[in-house]
């Protein structure tokens, strides 16, 4: 919701299901540090993934608000009990669920705004990244940041840990975030073979063809 709740409800009765989260309802804004409600810094603006019985998710934080927007980390709960089963936050990897006790997830880092793909027989999730804000000004970002900014990060679905991560441009200066979720195909191999393949869609017309067991690309960029 944009007011960052994930809520589940009965698919047959439209109610709200009583033993997820609290009365239906996890509030996303734990962890996320001071999130402004009023001007709506975070909520998701794309639909979760669900795998294996997890409800993956990133979020939309505001653009070119601040240098200490909210955290890009992308976590996943229980599509059971709505628990928190592991987060990813690229600014700090050692934070794997929740922060420390009064602390927040790695404000301003690059965020997963589109909607994640995933492969079970892998038992990989596909993440679309964006840029830590703001977009067109690159002077004094971390370089976990110049790492991840528009790239695609596969993260094992069980623990949420990174496998590989490919980068589609080097210092973007130019919010060319990744905006499509990852398309997952096989592609023959010319011997009667097939590869698992992931084709990149983004938002300057190049198309990136990868191998999705370990990011390495398959056609010349």
């Amino acid at each position: 919701t944009i007011d960052a709740r994930l809520i589940q409800l009965d698919a047959a009765t439209g109610t709200p299901c009583a033993d997820f989260g609290q009365g239906g309802t996890v509030d996303l804004s734990v962890g996320m540090g001071d999130i402004e409600p009023s001007v709506y810094w975070y909520y998701l603006t794309s639909a979760p993934t669900v795998s294996r019985n997890l409800i993956i998710l990133g979020g939309w934080v505001f653009d070119g608000r601040s240098t200490e927007e909210p955290s890009g980390v992308v976590r996943a709960f229980s599509a059971d009990s709505g628990e928190l089963v592991w987060a990813w936050d690229l600014g700090n990897p050692a934070i794997t669920k929740l922060p420390p006790d009064g602390g927040t997830y790695t404000p301003s880092t690059p965020n997963v705004w589109s909607t994640p793909a995933f492969d079970d027989a892998l038992g990989l999730v596909y993440l679309p990244l964006g840029n830590q804000s703001p977009d067109f000004w690159g002077g004094v970002r971390p370089p976990l940041t110049e790492k991840y900014s528009s790239s695609v990060v596969a993260l094992d679905i069980r623990t949420g840990k990174e496998r590989w991560s490919y980068q589609t441009v080097h210092h973007d200066l130019w919010d060319y975030d990744v905006p499509a979720q990852p398309a997952l195909i096989d592609l023959p191999d010319g011997n009667g073979g097939r590869v698992p393949a992931l084709v990149q869609l983004t938002k300057r017309g190049e198309i990136f063809l990868l191998d999705r067991r370990d990011g390495t690309s398959l056609a010349k960029v």
